[in-house]
């Protein structure tokens, strides 16, 4: 899944179209200002929502808002206007891509059974993490995989309202998607919804025990830098939630942000930095506390051209001088000598031999 993380300027205007700067088809879109006038600028966008529809995320909003200050998406686009363009004003924005194996959004009316299962589109696909908001106000919920006894596994409907993880929203997930309980399925009411699954290098859910100790490094079992975190957890023997959290490229040292307190500053000693397989976190109660557990959403870019393509055109005549080399290389049927290189090599000629020696290094590891 491509990640691509932006920024905008507001302009005042009754709207303005923003084009992100991924250079890929889009599914979904993140929006926030932090900090903010009200507590609940942080939104997102698919295709499945029409008109002036969109979603708040992890808000003290209401779930789904129709007010159009985020709508009209595009796979390249999305449209702003009032709280979302005011004039002088940076917003940050997170755009992912089309892919059916890590992402998929969808849409489903109400039907008032329980428990209902959704399915996320083709093929067997179990999410991972999956967030819902519906018509109906004051409603909206994140399933988190791992059970918690009486709990469903899952937060409660509106999570800054009712602070505790409760039974009947998301249910679990079955082998093509996920189950609803009577809460969120009902009758005349419409809901949105978009799941992530994991994807080694790019997607990863987990959670994590608090332990009271600073500048704790956190491995995740799937190691990586992310470039966003999302969490939230609860406290030792509770369903009472702890407070929701992220970091990504609007935070500067050790800072993060709180869902639903967006007007305030960011924080510092709670999510405190990106390491390469993992993240810190500080001493803070509110994401270290010991004995405690914090579920995470952690996710990066990942393209799959990154390290196999190379213009062809300054490239032709590196390809040309040494092109039965680099194939006979890549398949490991020959080893790699000095004298094996054609002449002149130059710098194109060792910029697709690096592409090779990559190439060669990931199949070795069965990395793509």
């Amino acid at each position: 899944m491509r990640v691509y993380h932006g920024t905008y300027g507001g302009n005042g205007q009754a709207s303005q179209v923003i084009t992100h700067g991924g250079g890929f088809q889009a599914k979904l879109y993140f929006v926030g200002q932090y900090p903010s006038a009200s507590n609940n600028q942080y939104r997102w966008l698919t295709g499945s929502f029409s008109g002036n529809n969109h979603g708040d995320f992890l808000t003290t909003g209401s779930g789904f808002s129709n007010n159009g200050q985020l709508r009209a998406f595009t796979p390249t686009t999305f449209t702003v206007a009032g709280g979302f363009n005011t004039n002088g004003v940076t917003y940050y924005y997170t755009a992912l891509s089309v892919d059916e194996a890590s992402l998929r959004v969808g849409y489903y009316a109400g039907d008032g059974s329980s428990p209902r299962n959704i399915t996320c589109g083709a093929g067997s696909w179990t999410p991972d993490w999956v967030y819902i908001v519906t018509t109906e106000t004051g409603k909206m919920n994140v399933h988190w995989p791992q059970p918690i006894a009486a709990y469903d596994s899952n937060l409660s409907g509106n999570p800054m309202a009712s602070a505790n993880w409760t039974a009947n929203y998301v249910r679990g997930t079955h082998a093509d998607g996920f189950i609803v309980g009577a809460n969120l399925n009902t009758s005349g009411q419409g809901y949105y919804w978009f799941a992530l699954k994991n994807s080694t290098g790019n997607v990863h859910v987990n959670k994590y025990t608090g332990t009271g100790a600073d500048n704790r490094n956190v491995v995740m079992p799937d190691p990586f830098q992310p470039t966003k975190l999302i969490m939230m957890g609860r406290w030792t023997g509770s369903s009472t939630i702890i407070s929701e959290r992220f970091r990504d490229h609007s935070c500067v040292g050790d800072q993060s942000h709180q869902f639903g307190a967006m007007g305030a500053v960011p924080q510092s000693n709670q999510i405190q930095e990106f390491n390469a397989n993992g993240f810190q976190v500080g001493t803070a109660q509110s994401i270290n506390a010991n004995g405690s557990e914090w579920y995470y959403l952690a996710f990066r870019d990942h393209d799959p051209n990154e390290y196999f393509s190379f213009d062809l055109p300054s490239h032709a005549r590196a390809l040309r001088n040494f092109y039965p080399v680099i194939c006979s290389f890549a398949r490991k049927t020959t080893p790699l000598t000095l004298q094996s290189l054609p002449l002149p090599f130059g710098m194109v000629g060792l910029e697709v031999l690096l592409l090779c020696l990559h190439r060669r290094e990931r199949r070795r590891n069965l990395m793509f």
